[in-house]
């Protein structure tokens, strides 16, 4: 879809610092997968049906950002969101979801509007097959794959899950039970900034340091380490694989304490093909999305206390920090 003007920034009517929920909001209305869905057609469909709370509030947002020319209001939203939250949070482990954090936010955001969207849902089948993982022959990956697979396709079938979903598996290489695998899915590959610092500079002595880049984080996420076999208890080696990466690959950094000082590097443009798995499996037809273009970053400014998002609007970076909207120099 295309418009003429650049989106408008996002107003809220209360002094509640919603700058996190801004950001969020801003970064996915600069996605061609959300941006295309955005119009007056498919608004009317969300609302004449009543279990599109999210997802009607999130396009109505969006749309009066691209088309209305006024400050949009991201108030209605946090509150249906809060009140989803309380509906299904016997189901979320996680109890500070609503913590003033961006990817916190995004991760529940995009798995509630999944849920909303979600086509293809069968109430019928167990997903505790998939942790069950010795049945059978727990060396047969392929056995272990198609149950992940055909949860996969039964349960997960949305515009969420078609763009955000990556698809993950962890090898465990136990000398004494072989080689075993577990898969899972994610929409936010969440990465600790220390962790790969000190994994790097481990490693890689000379590159000490330097400022980390995107190729540090990769090779963090997939590094080999250590564990214990769930059956003999024995430690063992496992090993992260990107067995299907997502068509927005969404990349949380995150650090323990505050004295990071080292910048991360980030390229417009970059190739994951040597982090997927090798495996080749032909139970499904899989596109997947090796060269990655930066689109959005979401940053947290101390000196305002507040989360601003720079994304590339039409070729342009532009910088959104709620009503404030400026175009970035190059």
């Amino acid at each position: 879809m295309s418009y003429n003007r650049f989106p408008k920034g996002i107003k809220t009517f209360t002094n509640r610092n919603y700058s996190y929920i801004n950001s969020v909001i801003q970064s996915l209305g600069s996605l061609n997968c959300i941006d295309i869905l955005i119009n007056q057609e498919n608004l009317q469909l969300l609302g004449n049906n009543p279990r599109f709370s999210l997802t009607k509030e999130l396009f109505q947002i969006l749309f009066n950002r691209n088309f209305l020319g006024k400050e949009t209001c991201s108030d209605d939203l946090y509150n249906i969101f809060y009140n989803t939250f309380n509906k299904y949070k016997s189901f979320i482990k996680t109890q500070n979801v609503l913590k003033p954090d961006p990817f916190h936010f995004l991760y529940f955001l995009l798995h509630f509007i999944h849920n909303e969207n979600n086509i293809t849902n069968d109430p019928n089948y167990n997903p505790n097959f998939l942790s069950n993982q010795n049945i059978i022959d727990r060396e047969n990956d392929d056995y272990m794959l198609d149950l992940f697979m055909d949860y996969y396709t039964k349960n997960q079938n949305s515009f969420i899950s078609n763009n955000f979903f990556n698809i993950d598996r962890i090898i465990y290489n136990c000398p004494k039970c072989g080689e075993y695998y577990l898969y899972s899915m994610n929409n936010i590959l969440r990465i600790n900034v220390e962790s790969v610092l000190n994994y790097r500079d481990t490693l890689f002595p000379n590159r000490k340091g330097t400022n980390l880049n995107l190729e540090d984080i990769f090779d963090f996420y997939i590094y080999k380490s250590k564990t214990i076999c769930k059956y003999c208890l024995n430690q063992i080696e496992k090993k992260r694989e990107m067995f299907s990466p997502a068509n927005i690959l969404i990349i949380s950094l995150e650090r323990n304490i505050h004295n990071f000082k080292n910048d991360i590097d980030f390229d417009i443009h970059i190739n994951i093909n040597k982090y997927i798995s090798k495996k080749i499996f032909n139970n499904i037809e899989t596109n997947i999305n090796m060269n990655y273009m930066l689109k959005s970053c979401i940053s947290f400014c101390s000196q305002i206390g507040k989360y601003f998002a720079d994304c590339n609007i039409k070729g342009i970076w532009t910088r959104f920090n709620d009503t404030k909207v400026k175009k970035l120099e190059a």
